[in-house]
């Protein structure tokens, strides 16, 4: 049997947010046929799929066709560990307009300082359990006995200054929304983003002014690793199979997709 991975882009029909989902396609049948927990099934309808976290009706907006792993040509970086692959794929260099998910990539970014990735990819679900799912302003209001309480969970990097500057962050993006001055820390980051003739240059600048603003751990290092990240700049290796998908891509994957990529088995 031809099994080929494609990738579904949903819209929800009530909000603004999109999101991927990863489905395992025999390409032997005609349309196609979806492997969902190994069992042939439909190709995916409004009515299969409803998104977990936002609890909203959703469209299939578009769909791509993902090389087989021996096909395909990637960044050297994400190596060939599974959950890396994965995020190279779906998630690195997709453009993110979403404030919270904007707001979790700036602090695995920082949380990242001194390690790898890949530690930080595999304590991304405990970073999103213990700061609400990057709610600012739940945050915001994480008082010393639940920072303490972080400082002792295993599912986090426990680096004290690291802890400390979520906290902070998240209270200088509500310091942003009260002044008013862009309509989103999501406008806010990507102007910042596009300053600059070149990527360490709009990095320097980004950093300087959010320390300006009151943030913490956001050197010109983790500022240019964010904005990689986050889809500001495309920096996949120009023979990377996903450089010319992102160039190309009409409509980017982009409110709410880092928040709904991140449990794909539990929706197959």
């Amino acid at each position: 049997m031809a099994r080929r991975e494609i990738i579904v882009a949903f819209a929800s029909t009530t909000s603004r947010a999109r999101w991927n989902v990863r489905l395992d396609v025999d390409t032997s049948q005609s349309p196609g046929v979806v492997c969902a927990g190994g069992q042939p099934d439909a190709l995916p309808t409004t009515d299969r799929y409803r998104h977990h976290s936002l609890g909203a009706s959703c469209a299939i907006v578009s769909t791509r066709v993902t090389p087989a792993s021996t096909e395909a040509t990637r960044c050297t970086w994400c190596g060939d560990d599974n959950l890396y692959v994965r995020y190279h794929d779906d998630e690195w260099g997709v453009p993110v307009h979403d404030d919270a998910a904007l707001f979790e990539l700036l602090t695995l970014e920082g949380a990242q300082a001194g390690l790898s990735w890949l530690t930080v990819l595999r304590r991304r679900e405990g970073y999103r359990r213990v700061f609400e799912n990057f709610d600012a302003e739940k945050v915001a209001r994480l008082d010393a006995a639940r920072v303490e309480a972080i400082m002792l969970d295993p599912g986090v990097i426990r680096h004290r200054q690291k802890i400390d500057s979520v906290v902070t962050n998240a209270r200088a993006i509500l310091e942003l929304r009260a002044r008013q001055e862009h309509a989103s820390f999501a406008d806010y980051v990507w102007a910042l983003a596009s300053t600059g003739a070149d990527g360490p240059t709009s990095a320097a600048v980004m950093h300087r002014q959010l320390v300006r603003d009151g943030f913490k751990f956001v050197g010109p290092t983790i500022c240019l690793s964010f904005m990689q990240a986050s889809g500001m700049r495309n920096d996949h290796a120009p023979d990377c199979f996903r450089f010319d998908e992102i160039e190309a891509s009409p409509t980017p994957l982009d409110e709410g997709r880092g928040r709904a990529t991140r449990r794909i088995d539990d929706e197959l």
